[in-house]
């Protein structure tokens, strides 16, 4: 439908990839996270978690603690999709904590 519509104002190729591509005019590369941002980011993202969980009155008020071995995993998820950045990274976390909740 949207492709019709699209179509009808004369933006037959606005979906095909060719137009999009010829839009970017400029690339930045970022350089790689090292480990030790990594590992802080991972920090970070679990305490906004027990931050957010702590906040919630539904909630029993767990205590939510991790070791470093946990933190290492997160890294090692890092590492295996560096191109993604730390946006795998913080899903997995979120996930990862949710679930525990669940199970909790």
């Amino acid at each position: 439908r949207i492709h019709q519509l699209l179509s009808s104002h004369g933006r037959s190729n606005w979906f095909r990839a060719s137009e999009f591509r010829g839009r970017i005019d400029e690339v930045l590369l970022f350089r790689p996270f090292t480990v030790h941002e990594v590992d802080a980011a991972v920090v970070t993202f679990l305490q906004e978690h027990c931050t957010s969980v702590g906040q919630d009155k539904s909630m029993m008020q767990p205590r939510i603690q991790w070791t470093e071995r946990f933190v290492q995993l997160f890294r090692a998820a890092y590492e295996q999709h560096s191109d993604e950045g730390l946006r795998r990274v913080y899903s997995k976390v979120s996930e990862t904590v949710r679930e525990n909740l669940m199970d909790a």
